[in-house]
């Protein structure tokens, strides 16, 4: 690709990237994400962005972590409000989400921690479904109330209980996260620009 070619090329991402912001919105992986909405009764903002990738040119899904005005990631397996959106860029089984989880989960807890919540760990991949392209999924905690699980806005699952939040969401954020790129990337804060 010729330098006139590159310089055309970056001045349309970049302006790209300014009208999404304008618009309240960031670009990933092609998908747009919310900077600020409502979900649930609750105000959610965006903390970190995210994506999956399995080689340098095949991306998996985009995620993006909600957290409420004045929390940050680093409080992300506390008990407070929080809410992961994964955006499907390709349709994704249902049965390759659990494998990974699974997998997180069993490097995460011990046998012992893991006996008071397998009965809601089942429930919950009992409830997932396959991801579609162009689909999301959703996972949010509200204290007292519980994790719910959402495809497309429509919920599925709900499940009680502060610790299987925490253990739930570390197969994201814990320290046998599924993927430590994931991870990474959706608790490295937003910059300014991109908040706008």
């Amino acid at each position: 690709m010729s330098a006139i070619k590159l310089a055309l090329s970056g001045a349309l991402a970049l302006w790209a990237a300014a009208t999404l912001a304008d618009t309240g919105e960031v670009e990933q992986a092609g998908r747009a994400v919310k900077l600020r909405e409502t979900v649930a009764g609750t105000e959610w903002e965006l903390s970190g962005v995210g994506v999956l990738r399995m080689t340098r040119f095949f991306s998996v899904y985009a995620a993006a972590l909600y957290l409420v005005p004045g929390e940050t990631s680093e409080n992300v397996l506390a008990d407070v409000p929080k809410r992961l959106d994964v955006l499907y860029l390709h349709d994704t089984p249902a049965a390759r989400m659990i494998a990974a989880a699974e997998k997180s989960l069993e490097h995460t807890l011990s046998e012992e921690e893991m006996k008071p919540l397998r009965s809601r760990i089942d429930k919950m991949h009992a409830a997932y479904v396959d991801g579609r392209e162009g689909g999301t999924g959703t996972l949010l905690y509200l204290p007292g109330k519980g994790t719910t699980f959402m495809m497309d806005g429509k919920e599925l699952v709900s499940i009680k209980g502060s610790d299987f939040a925490k253990a739930y969401f570390s197969v994201w954020f814990g320290e046998h996260a599924a993927s430590k790129s994931v991870k990474k990337q959706l608790m490295t804060p937003l910059t300014r620009k991109e908040k706008k």
